[in-house]
């Protein structure tokens, strides 16, 4: 099986000219015949957790709601790490859990009939950040109308030497 993902994280443009690039690139996939699922994500690293926030640009729930596939086969792809370094430092950066994390970009997904796919999430090791991960699972099944799956990001040079690793 073969999935389109259209570009990892973009940040620093505003949403509105990232909406631009996006609906472009679905029409070059869709004009070259592919029909298979396209993985959209946001602007600002397209955070979970700051989907429906502006934080300095347009908010994504904002302006994404305006993506284009003639197909409507696609999903949006959202990323989460539970600490302020992108699961590499020993503690989560809050207690909160996935199932008040996630409650606002799940409602607009559903609400909006968009489908979500969480592309990466982490967290470091112990038993602290286990629980956040383990709730994420519980609360992406609990969900698995909008929520099409997931995967979990702890891999390469950068996490050598994490505490926990």
């Amino acid at each position: 099986r073969i999935i389109f993902g259209l570009m990892n994280e973009p940040y620093d443009i505003q949403t509105e000219t990232w909406l631009t690039a996006a609906n472009a690139g679905i029409t070059g996939i869709r004009s070259a015949g592919a029909t298979q699922l396209i993985l959209v994500p946001g602007n600002g690293f397209t955070g979970a957790e700051s989907w429906c926030n502006a934080g300095g640009y347009s908010a994504n729930s904002d302006v994404m709601v305006k993506v284009v596939d003639p197909m409507r086969n696609f999903a949006f792809e959202v990323h989460q790490y539970y600490d302020n370094a992108g699961g590499k430092n020993s503690d989560c950066f809050n207690n909160t859990l996935a199932s008040t994390t996630f409650v606002p970009l799940t409602i607009w997904a559903r609400s909006n009939g968009f489908k979500l796919f969480l592309g990466e999430f982490g967290a470091a090791n112990n038993s602290a950040c286990r629980f956040v991960i383990q709730d994420t699972l519980s609360y992406l099944s609990a969900n698995s109308d909008v929520y099409i799956g997931f995967t979990y990001w702890a891999a390469g040079p950068v996490w050598a030497g994490v505490p926990g690793d």
